[in-house]
């Protein structure tokens, strides 16, 4: 698999050269983007150059062999993180390739299988090259109040995947983000998405799992507190599984409408300060409706602006009130006017609305 990692300084020839990396990094650097590499951390090949170099540093069985983390995991062998010179090894590995390619972070894939202590040591001595942001892979408050900046939101996942089949109730969402704020804090170290490449190559593409409430639930991942992340191909409507193990290529231009809305969406998160994470730590407000087992609407406020999402979550026509002082707002979807407090939505229609504050 992609995960089966042979040498942590050098390009998998299958992907092109070192001098292509640079180059891609370069123009993305050149476009006001930043790349960040998928590092793996856990364990290797079994046919990594560690593996020979460096046998010490992996765990072994009863009869001295190396084993895999788990019984499904077969292509790869453990490492063990109570050998401190993996610890340096790995951090030089990872600085590497700031100081060769300028990359900006790092995706750390499984992250809580790797000691929280090991990651605050590379953080220190990596931030000092360059400051990064670091993603862990996992859902673990633990670790992005040490060490990382966001963790993935499986839970909120799950949660909607089961709220647009029918499975869960609307109301699940506000017991979900009493517990975010509980476990965490502040709310802007979540990391939002409908699908990434475990979800697209096991359970499907997140059309064929959301279905017709895919548009709602991608305006929640954007409109919410936290980091919105798209897997490759979704802003094509990717409609295909893409294999884990193969070259897969992703059929482009599938889905305008999809690839409309998240522009617009991106737009948004730019251009409204009310969306953006750290404007305020309490700036996220969920907003009563007269129909909460369909309805879900919650509020983005900074000193001038408020911006009012309200999301039908299910496939009826709701007529409802808003909890909500009344006035005309302008929709930022589709800039008309919708006069609050009460609204119609048709299926899984969803509203992004803005009012001036102070006005």
């Amino acid at each position: 698999s992609p995960y089966s990692i042979k040498d942590f300084r050098s390009v998998n020839p299958d992907l092109g050269t070192m001098q292509d990396l640079k180059e891609l990094v370069n123009q993305a650097h050149d476009r006001g983007m930043k790349v960040i590499l998928d590092w793996v951390a856990n364990h290797t090949s079994w046919e990594s150059t560690l593996s020979v170099e460096h046998p010490e540093w992996f765990r072994k069985n009863t009869e001295g062999s190396f084993v895999s983390p788990n019984e499904d995991w077969t292509d790869v062998i453990q490492l063990d993180y109570s050998q401190k010179g993996l610890w340096q090894y790995m951090t030089e590995a990872m600085s590497y390739w700031v100081q060769t390619c300028d990359i900006d972070g790092f995706r750390c894939d499984m992250a809580h299988l790797v000691p929280t202590e090991f990651w605050l040591y590379a953080r220190k001595e990596v931030d000092a090259i360059k400051q990064l942001l670091w993603i862990a892979e996992s859902e673990d408050s633990s670790l992005v109040e040490t060490a990382f900046d966001l963790d993935y939101s499986w839970k909120l996942l799950h949660l909607l995947e089961d709220i647009s089949v029918g499975k869960a109730a609307v109301n699940e969402l506000t017991k979900y983000f009493t517990w975010v704020k509980a476990e965490y804090g502040v709310m802007d170290r979540k990391m939002f998405f409908t699908s990434n490449h475990d979800e697209n190559a096991w359970q499907g593409s997140a059309i064929s799992r959301f279905g017709p409430a895919l548009p709602s639930v991608t305006t929640l991942t954007f409109t919410l507190p936290g980091t919105p992340m798209l897997y490759g191909g979704q802003e094509a409507g990717l409609s295909q599984k893409l294999s884990f193990f193969e070259k897969d290529e992703i059929a482009w231009g599938q889905d305008p409408e999809a690839e409309s809305l998240l522009h617009k969406l991106i737009e948004l998160k730019k251009s409204e300060p009310a969306l953006w994470s750290l404007s305020s730590e309490n700036n996220f407000s969920i907003i009563e409706t007269e129909d909460a087992e369909s309805v879900f609407s919650f509020s983005r406020t900074n000193i001038n602006d408020q911006l009012v999402i309200i999301v039908n979550l299910s496939d009826s026509v709701v007529e409802t009130t808003m909890q909500i002082a009344p006035g005309p707002t302008l929709n930022l979807i589709n800039n008309e006017t919708v006069n609050l407090p009460k609204v119609r939505l048709a299926g899984w229609q969803f509203l992004v609305l803005k009012r001036t504050l102070n006005a």
